[in-house]
């Protein structure tokens, strides 16, 4: 099991950014690449308020 101070530097390795999706305009995705293994993550919206929910779930990702 991961202690709770590995945990937190492993988040601090991610910069979560949203941004509308090139290939389906009305979805916006939030992505994070690991800077040391070189992992991508990605979270699509959809729907009502996709663009709010993107940037407000970044925003929450990088304060945490």
């Amino acid at each position: 099991m991961q202690s709770q101070s590995a945990a937190v530097e492993a988040q601090r390795e991610l910069q979560y950014e949203a941004f509308q999706d090139k290939q389906s305009p009305s979805d916006w995705r939030v992505e994070s690449t690991d800077i040391k293994s070189g992992d991508v993550f990605v979270t699509v919206f959809a729907g009502p308020d996709a663009r709010e929910r993107a940037e407000e779930y970044a925003q929450f990702k990088n304060h945490q």
